[in-house]
């Protein structure tokens, strides 16, 4: 939420005018990790956002969770 005005919080406080957006497995890149905003690492199938690290395989194990709590109130045969 507000992404805009993350990145411009970023430029203003960062030493570096290097921005790196949507990157690939980017903990392997152990250089440009700081400016790194948001990647995919396929290794560990994870979402990485300024940092913070999002475990994908998580979320879809709460979901399939979700769906077979759900699944007695659901109409079968559909």
């Amino acid at each position: 939420e507000h992404y805009d005005e993350r990145i411009e919080k970023w430029f203003e406080d960062s030493p570096s005018a290097v921005y790196t957006d949507l990157s690939m497995n980017p903990s392997m890149r152990g250089w440009g990790a700081y400016n790194t905003h948001r990647g995919y690492n396929q290794l560990d199938n994870t979402l990485v956002f300024r940092g913070e690290v999002l475990y994908l395989d998580e979320v879809m194990k709460a979901i399939n969770e979700l769906l077979d709590k759900c699944k007695p109130y659901s109409f079968h045969g559909r």
